[in-house]
């Protein structure tokens, strides 16, 4: 264990955090459901707080997509997968955050 781990060392590059093909196209279908949810509140068919809810929604459902596009597309071998995968340092949010997308805040 120790003697090997003294021997190597994995670097991270920006290359490491690739973003999932699918991104641009879960955020622009989430950015036009969020468009029609507020034309719909503001046509009076939704209230203020059915409005807030199904924003979150969305945006939480598009965070998943965007994670599990992530994960599909993660090449066990990527550093960043590596170090997340055996527990050494990070997770898949991190990964997300790094490749993906922030999330809500």
């Amino acid at each position: 264990g120790y003697k090997y781990s003294t021997k190597g060392a994995m670097t991270v590059a920006v290359i490491d955090a690739a973003i999932p093909p699918e991104k641009k196209q879960l955020i622009e279908e989430a950015e036009n459901h969020v468009v029609t949810i507020t034309e719909l509140f503001n046509q009076g068919l939704m209230s203020d707080d059915e409005r807030y809810r199904k924003v979150i929604e969305t945006w939480n459902d598009t965070t998943s997509k965007v994670t599990a596009a992530l994960n599909k597309n993660l090449d066990p071998y990527n550093p960043i997968f590596m170090m997340s995968d055996s527990g050494a340092r990070g997770s898949i949010a991190q990964i997300r955050q790094l490749a993906g997308m922030r999330g809500l805040i």
